[in-house]
């Protein structure tokens, strides 16, 4: 069985300790989330989303932002 979990990471600690940790530690999430088919994006200031593959993580209208 295959896990199909959505996970939210508060990144706020890791950012307030090493902006460059952050990065790459954003970095290697957004490889992992990729290799397995699955979706990483920003949510809010302080969190990210990482969604399992069939899982698309909506962005809104780009288009109608300024």
């Amino acid at each position: 069985m295959k896990n199909q979990t959505i996970v939210i990471l508060k990144i706020t600690p890791l950012a307030q300790k090493s902006v460059e940790e952050l990065k790459s530690t954003i970095e290697q999430l957004t490889d992992f989330a990729l290799s397995f088919g699955g979706d990483i994006a920003r949510l809010g200031e302080e969190r990210i989303v990482i969604a399992p593959p069939g899982v698309k993580i909506w962005r809104g209208d780009r288009s109608s932002e300024s």
